[in-house]
C-alpha cells in the first residue's frame, strides 16, 4: 500500500512540476535521476558569523544595491550644480578661401596662369574666435531644489532597500545554518533508527522462521524497517538541498 501511494505521489509531483514550467504533455518527458550529494560541508560552514560576513561581501544583489547608492550620490552632486555659477569657454577656427583651376568665358579659359598655391588659396584667411561666458541661475523656479530633493529621496529609498536586503540575507543565512545542522542531526538519527529497525526485523524474522512469531509481527517489523529507510533517504535529500541553499544564499 505504501509503495502504491509513493508511486502515485511521484506521478502527481511530476505533473505539477511540468505544469509549472508550461509543459502540457508529461508523458513525453522523463525526469532524470539526480545524484544526491550527501558529503558534509567543510569547516568553513561551521561558523555562522563567517557565513553571514561572506554572504554580505559577495552577494550580487547586495553589490547592485551598493552601486545604486553610489549612482544616487553622483546624481545628487550633479543636481547641486544648479546652485553654482557656470563659466563657459568657447573657441573655434574659421577659414575662407577658394581655388579655381579653370574658368571659361565665351569658350576660352580665362584663368590666369599666375594662380595662388592650393594651400594659400584655401587657408590664406584663417580667423580664430574665443569666448568666455559666466552664467548664474539665481531664480530657476526651484527646479534645482526639486531635483536635489528628488535624488535625495531616491538615495534614501535605495539605502533602505540595501539595509532591508542585508537583514534578509543575515536572517536567511542563520536559518539555513540551523536547517543544515538539523539535517546532519536527522541523518545521524535516521541511521541509528535504521540500524535498530534492521536488528529488530532480523530478530522477528528469526522467530518467525522457527514459528515463535506471527506473520503480523513480521509484517509490522518490515513496515518499521521500510519507514526507517524512507527516513534515512529523506534526511540525505534534505542535506543535499540544504547545501544548494547555502550556495545560493552565500552567492557562490
Amino acid at each position: 500500500m505504501f509503495l502504491i501511494q509513493s508511486e502515485e505521489k511521484v506521478k502527481n509531483d511530476k505533473i505539477l512540476l511540468l505544469r509549472k514550467i508550461m509543459i502540457t504533455e508529461p508523458d513525453k518527458y522523463e525526469i532524470a535521476q539526480t545524484v544526491t550529494d550527501t558529503v558534509a560541508l567543510g569547516p568553513d560552514y561551521l561558523n555562522e558569523e563567517n557565513l553571514v560576513s561572506k554572504a554580505l561581501k559577495q552577494r550580487p544583489d547586495l553589490k547592485s544595491n551598493e552601486i545604486n547608492i553610489k549612482i544616487a550620490d553622483w546624481n545628487i552632486k550633479q543636481a547641486k550644480n544648479g546652485y553654482y555659477p557656470k563659466l563657459n569657454l568657447n573657441f573655434g577656427l574659421e577659414s575662407y578661401g577658394g581655388y579655381l583651376d579653370k574658368l571659361y568665358v565665351d569658350g576660352v579659359n580665362d584663368i590666369s596662369q599666375q594662380t595662388e598655391p592650393l594651400g594659400q588659396a584655401l587657408f590664406g584667411q584663417v580667423y580664430g574666435t574665443v569666448g568666455l561666458g559666466l552664467s548664474w541661475k539665481l531664480f530657476d523656479k526651484l527646479v534645482t531644489k526639486t531635483n536635489v530633493d528628488a535624488n535625495r529621496i531616491y538615495r534614501s529609498n535605495t539605502e533602505l532597500d540595501r539595509n532591508d536586503l542585508s537583514i534578509q540575507i543575515t536572517a536567511d543565512i542563520r536559518q539555513a545554518f540551523n536547517d543544515y545542522v538539523s539535517a546532519l542531526q536527522q541523518i545521524e538519527t535516521s541511521r541509528r533508527g535504521l540500524t535498530a529497525a534492521k536488528q529488530s526485523f532480523d530478530v522477528i524474522q528469526g522467530r518467525y522462521d522457527v514459528g515463535s512469531s506471527s506473520f503480523i509481527d513480521l509484517s509490522n517489523a518490515q513496515a518499521v524497517l521500510l519507514q526507517a529507510k524512507v527516513a534515512e533517504a529523506q534526511s540525505l535529500i534534505k542535506l543535499s538541498l540544504q547545501k544548494k541553499v547555502f550556495d545560493y544564499l552565500i552567492g557562490n
